[in-house]
């Protein structure tokens, strides 16, 4: 189980976005993965503790 530090829900499984950010502005591209809350797609999630899951 997960806690996103943000919103406070508890979740079991994050979401994982990708993106496309050109680095230099002059074509060379990344992708870029990262993992979020589902609910609110903020990066700041982490595991949950026994308290925090009820």
């Amino acid at each position: 189980m997960f806690l996103c530090r943000t919103c406070g829900e508890v979740f079991a499984n994050p979401l994982t976005i990708s993106r496309k950010e050109d680095l230099d502005g002059e074509g060379h591209w990344e992708r870029i993965r990262q993992t979020v809350c589902p609910w609110c797609e903020s990066p700041h999630i982490g595991k949950a503790e026994e308290e925090d899951r009820e």
